[in-house]
């Protein structure tokens, strides 16, 4: 069954965060960290990876699309990676046909500018160990 009355106190509570503006202010805050992050991560991938990748700078999102030569085994660097602590979905995982994609999907969001250096040169380990 569908609720079809909804909840008047979260409601009511949303809607005060809205007309205060704390939700506005919250957004442009979290933007701005974010987009230090993205623009941090993609000096990083620039670094420890070179001509190894292509990717472009996401407009939006909070994920970088990093695309692998055709001779690279996108499959066997996130096997070596997780070996190491590193965890990232190769493309195959966003394939509707389940065919091998010669890319992955890496979240740097959730990271801190710390966490982005450790994490791209433990993935840079990973990439080497393969």
């Amino acid at each position: 069954m569908v609720d079809r009355q909804g909840d008047p106190v979260t409601e009511l509570a949303v809607a005060r965060l809205i007309q205060s503006g704390d939700v506005h202010s919250h957004t442009r805050k979290v933007m701005k960290v974010y987009v230090e992050r993205r623009d941090a991560f993609a000096k990083l991938l620039q670094k420890h990876f070179n001509s190894d990748v292509e990717f472009a700078l996401p407009d939006g999102g909070l994920a970088f699309w990093l695309k692998f030569a055709p001779s690279i085994d996108v499959e066997s660097i996130a096997r070596a990676a997780r070996r190491i602590g590193i965890d990232f979905l190769p493309g195959s995982h966003f394939s509707n046909s389940g065919t091998s994609v010669q890319a992955a999907r890496l979240g740097f969001a959730r990271m801190t500018a710390e966490e982005l250096q450790v994490a791209t040169r433990k993935l840079r380990e990973g990439f080497r160990s393969r």
